[in-house]
């Protein structure tokens, strides 16, 4: 990531950067790590309790106590856009293993966190709001020829990007409304 800005985020990566970190060899449980730490420092700063299970047999990364409840946390990250998928940034909303794909449950998660690398941005995603989708595309800024967001009938998560207050109880900002 890039260097920290007086704010204690780290800065994004300059476009020439992006593209030298983004064609470096993948090492997916090394990212996966990378992304769970980030997620463990932000939702720490933000005065959240934090817990992580023992064992990697749980659907879930984290455990966040936060806004009178515990929240089961699955984090997600991806580090390059997908031009096949109008610039956005995939995400998968399921396990990876043997067998068939099937999306995420209440019974397993209840929110799904999806960090941009990148540009270091958390989306804070209730599962509900997925709606049983395998996969999902954010797009962190509108096509620079102006058409509409991604394919017709996809989403825009903006509403998501670093909603933390999700995990506090608090509402919306206002802004949001």
């Amino acid at each position: 990531m890039g260097t920290l800005c007086p704010s204690g985020r780290a800065a994004p990566l300059k476009p020439e950067r992006r593209l030298e970190w983004a064609t470096r060899p993948v090492d997916t449980t090394r990212l996966g790590d990378q992304a769970e730490a980030s997620f463990l420092h932000r939702a720490v700063t933000r005065g959240l309790a934090v817990s992580k299970p023992w064992s990697n047999t749980q659907r879930y990364d984290f455990i966040v106590d936060g806004g009178g409840r515990r929240w089961r946390i699955q984090v997600k990250s991806c580090r390059n856009q997908k031009h096949g998928l109008y610039g956005g940034y995939g995400f998968r909303a399921h396990s990876i293993g043997r067998g068939p794909k099937l999306p995420y449950t209440a019974d397993q998660i209840d929110i799904l966190a999806a960090y941009v690398v990148p540009e270091d941005r958390w989306y804070i995603i209730p599962l509900e709001d997925l709606n049983g989708a395998l996969t999902f595309v954010i797009h962190t800024a509108p096509p620079s020829d102006g058409r509409r967001f991604g394919p017709p009938r996809s989403r825009n998560f903006d509403s998501y990007r670093e909603a933390w207050w999700i995990l506090t109880g608090k509402d919306a900002p206002a802004k949001l409304l």
